[in-house]
């Protein structure tokens, strides 16, 4: 509060001065302009010199029509500055979700994306990282495209065209999408979503049209609703996938179900499915309880039961489940840990191989596991979270524990360590035991606010190999960067992967007109 009486600050603004002679500036365009020009060199897997550096230019075009609107025309786009996909070793029989790590498409995204599910089962009818990356994650060429955005205060429009040229494969490929929501009421909201994707090329289908509808709705403050319907259309065959979610949440006790219903041949080319051919269930319930007996370092104890059961659409048959049970407990210094046990149901009808070596039969195959999580304040600066499971695993056993160290002694200064070790036992028709270890160190050094140099190592012993990505940018200007970035990848232990070196100097400049 002032130290002074309301009255007096009245009669100070009584004598307050008139300021005149000045005018407003000039309208702009309001557009920028952001061109690159990039120079790349590369050595294949005979260990030759360096090849001849090659070179690039291109950039992006951004018009801001109003304060509701953006424009944006983007031609040879690049990526070469973007962070690398972490490495994960998958022990299910789902595909990996990778999320996406290019900038320019994770601005807007909000405005572009039907909300289907995220998480342990994914259903998602666009995906950016299908634009510009091969299955493998590999680059693809971009030639350009163009991006709309329109926001109000309760609605909200999105387009976005991008064409990918030939690179040497055969393909190519051309997406147009558009998506529009809007707010009913006080607590409503719906959004539609059409895209079409044409491939052109060998083996290629011709086109792929993708439609969605999805929605969420609140009644009161603890109950929420949302779901999504969308469909795939190649050709003359049209597959269905929808999603759903409904949970209450109090403050001593949560409970919840999300679910989905993906038909057989439920394969969107602009979006991404864990898995086609899934009637999904999956039913949480979580209390928080604090009691007056609890210690004054803890601030709560909360009992959970979460499962997920995948089920056949039409048939219903189990294709697999669990259900894990686990108590968190939170201390008042930021720690978090929870011990849990998990039930397994295993019914795979064809052979499952999900690592190189290691061949599951079909038949029916449950199993108990059981660990511990723990995570300290992340906050702090060094700060740790681990997790150690055992058990069975399918017909033989597992023991698991992954581990995240971090260390910042400094703002400046940031030192990550990633773990991974499984060790299976007795595992498949072969009876195979084996360990599998993924190691990720990555050091984070900011010399100023301007200049940032990251490296980041991954060894994987069950793909049998490393890769090591170095980045250097400093930022001359406001918003333009010099990029020089390293990239390493090769063989480890005799693995049949070639080696690949790349040495990539990307100088981005913003203008604005």
């Amino acid at each position: 509060m002032s130290a002074y009486p309301r009255q007096f600050s009245a009669y100070r603004l009584t004598f307050a001065g008139v300021l005149t002679d000045l005018a407003p500036p000039p309208a702009r365009a309001n557009v920028r302009l952001r061109p690159f020009a990039l120079a790349d060199a590369s050595r294949g897997p005979r260990h030759d010199a360096l090849t001849r550096p090659t070179g690039t230019v291109g950039g992006e075009v951004i018009w801001a029509p109003n304060a509701n609107s953006l424009v944006e025309l983007t031609a040879n786009t690049d990526f070469a500055q973007a962070d690398v996909d972490r490495q994960v070793v998958n022990l299910e029989r789902f595909s990996v979700f990778f999320p996406e790590r290019r900038q320019f498409f994770l601005e807007n995204t909000d405005v572009l994306s039907p909300r289907g599910l995220t998480g342990r089962y994914v259903v998602q009818p666009f995906f950016s990282r299908r634009i510009g990356l091969a299955e493998d994650g590999t680059p693809r060429r971009l030639d350009g495209g163009a991006r709309y955005t329109w926001r109000s205060g309760r609605s909200s429009v999105g387009a976005l065209a991008v064409h990918e040229g030939d690179d040497g494969a055969g393909i190519s490929s051309s997406l147009a999408l558009v998506r529009g929501s809007r707010y009913v009421g006080t607590a409503s909201r719906v959004g539609a979503f059409v895209a079409v994707r044409e491939d052109a090329g060998v083996g290629a289908a011709a086109t792929n049209l993708v439609t969605a509808i999805d929605g969420l709705t609140r009644i009161g403050e603890q109950v929420q609703l949302n779901g999504m319907l969308s469909t795939s259309t190649e050709g003359d065959r049209t597959s269905v996938a929808a999603t759903y979610f409904v949970g209450r949440d109090t403050p001593g006790l949560y409970t919840g179900v999300l679910g989905a219903w993906v038909s057989e041949d439920y394969a969107p080319r602009t979006g991404f499915v864990s898995r086609s051919n899934v009637w999904l269930t999956s039913p949480a319930v979580v209390g928080t309880l604090q009691p007056s007996w609890r210690p004054d370092h803890v601030v709560w104890f909360r009992p959970a039961v979460v499962g997920y059961v995948y089920q056949t659409p039409g048939s219903g048959t189990l294709q697999e489940g669990f259900v894990q049970t686990y108590v968190d407990v939170l201390h008042r210094n930021g720690t978090l840990w929870y011990p849990y046990i998990e039930r397994h149901f295993q019914r795979p009808t064809a052979p499952v191989t999900f690592l190189p070596g290691v061949e599951i039969a079909p038949g029916q195959l449950d199993y108990w596991r059981s660990g511990v999580l723990l995570s300290t304040d992340p906050s702090a600066k060094l700060s740790l979270r681990t997790n150690v499971s055992t058990g069975s695993f399918f017909d033989g056993a597992l023991t698991r524990a992954t581990s995240v160290a971090r260390w910042t002694p400094d703002p400046r200064l940031a030192l990550s360590l990633d773990v991974d070790v499984s060790r299976l036992r007795n595992i498949g028709v072969r009876d195979t035991s084996l360990t599998t270890t993924l190691i990720a160190p990555e050091v984070r050094l900011a010399l100023n606010p301007r200049l940032l140099f990251t490296g980041f190592y991954q060894y994987n012993s069950s793909a049998q190999l490393g890769t090591f990505n170095a980045r250097f940018s400093w930022e001359f200007t406001p918003l333009s960067f010099l990029y020089v970035v390293w990239n390493d990848r090769r063989a480890v232990n005799n693995g049949v992967l070639p080696t690949t070196e790349s040495l990539v100097v990307k100088l981005v400049w913003l203008r604005q007109l």
